[in-house]
């Protein structure tokens, strides 16, 4: 889990044109309901902020979530629009748990690539890499978009002996968008009351490329010198050292 700027980047038009409205505002009660005035995105993405002493509630176009931590709960949110600590945040969440973590396949992916290059480190078969660029991590992959389908992929996936274990035992969740999609309208619904004017959303940073699972085998003739003991990598691929034996009577330097 890191940074989500997809979230970011679709929660700038879709609250470009929200108004606030204080239905009430007496010490730590509140009750701030931020509307969508135009007509691109008219009746969605609506959301309420509400506080009591030591609990926020938080309640809109989708699951709503109460936080719980300190007496006034907009200092504890209080921050940077466009920054968000959901891993911490949801330690706060006292109800609407169920609703935070779901299937993701980018987690299944970085999962996928992690595990291989884990093997990488004791030598695969030449070609599992392709064959998993192949057979799993294409892009046109259906059977990756859910995890049933995502498990099953890695289960059933084998080349030259090669194969993954403990699948089951692998963490395929990240956080529900709409979840990061809250934390991100608390902290600008904050600034919004704190300011009485609409705030300005940064623009999310460009998100990283995907890592490319491409192992680059290294035949070496003869023993391996002492500086070839481990592998080593160029750039994001890891290469492999396959040591064949020395051919009687040839020397190769």
């Amino acid at each position: 889990m890191g940074a989500y700027p997809e979230i970011l980047r679709r929660f700038k038009p879709e609250t470009a044109e929200h108004e606030m409205t204080v239905a009430h505002d007496e010490g730590l009660y509140r009750h701030l309901k931020f509307r969508h005035t135009g007509t691109c995105y008219s009746g969605y993405y609506w959301f309420d902020l509400i506080t009591v002493p030591g609990a926020l509630i938080f309640q809109g176009d989708g699951d709503g979530f109460i936080f719980q931590r300190v007496e006034d709960m907009f200092e504890f949110f209080r921050g940077p629009v466009g920054r968000i600590n959901p891993a911490y945040w949801q330690e706060k969440v006292v109800s609407g748990r169920e609703g935070l973590l779901t299937y993701s396949e980018k987690a299944f992916r970085d999962k996928v690539i992690e595990e291989f290059r884990d093997a990488c480190a004791v030598g695969v078969p030449r070609g599992t890499g392709r064959a998993l660029r192949e057979q799993i991590l294409a892009d046109d992959y259906a059977e990756i978009h859910y995890e049933q389908g995502a498990r099953e992929a890695v289960e059933l996936f084998e080349h030259d002996g090669f194969e993954f274990s403990d699948v089951d035992d692998w963490d395929l969740k990240d956080f529900n968008w709409w979840f990061l999609w809250a934390c991100h309208a608390i902290v600008w619904g904050i600034a919004y009351y704190d300011t009485k004017s609409r705030p300005t959303v940064p623009d999310p940073a460009p998100a990283r490329p995907r890592p490319k699972v491409r192992p680059e085998p290294r035949v070496i003739v003869g023993s391996p010198s002492p500086s070839r003991q481990l592998p080593v990598m160029l750039g994001a691929r890891r290469i492999i050292d396959v040591h064949l034996p020395e051919p009687v009577g040839e020397v190769i330097t």
